[in-house]
């Protein structure tokens, strides 16, 4: 077995393995990318111009430097998609500004584990910048700003 597949088979999920793997991948979560991007699409596109929230600055900020670092062509749609409804959900409706705020608070309280095992594929950032200089490789560590 190449090495490449010898190492996603020893760390992949049992969750879609087997005789649901294919029709899972494109059944399923190929038509619901196609639908998130088609809806994305429908809202307004959100610039800083038009938006005000001082946390909507910092989403731009973060989509800015998501997309220096990523490199897979084939999400990168759907990935400007999921940006473009956070950041338009987040500007204009306090209700679900309130629950991704929540969410983020809860995750910074949490024992969040951030994947360290896998090869960082379509990745063109700085390696490893979650782990801390005396973790092992292999251990997943909470990042430092959520210490």
């Amino acid at each position: 077995m190449p090495q490449c597949l010898d190492f996603i088979s020893k760390y992949s999920t049992t969750l879609l393995t087997g005789s649901m793997r294919g029709y899972i991948i494109n059944k399923v979560k190929k038509p619901l990318m196609k639908a998130i991007i088609t809806l994305a699409k429908r809202y307004p596109e959100p610039t800083r111009n038009n938006c005000r929230h001082p946390n909507t600055a910092k989403l731009f900020d973060i989509a800015g430097k998501f997309f220096e670092y990523e490199c897979n062509p084939r999400s990168e749609e759907l990935f400007r998609a999921v940006f473009r409804l956070l950041i338009a959900e987040y500007e204009h409706d306090p209700y679900y500004r309130f629950r991704f705020d929540w969410f983020l608070e809860k995750i910074s309280e949490s024992d969040w584990l951030l994947e360290t095992t896998r090869p960082l594929r379509c990745w063109k950032g700085p390696e490893r910048w979650w782990v801390s200089d005396a973790a092992p490789p292999s251990h997943p560590v909470r990042p430092r700003a959520m210490r």
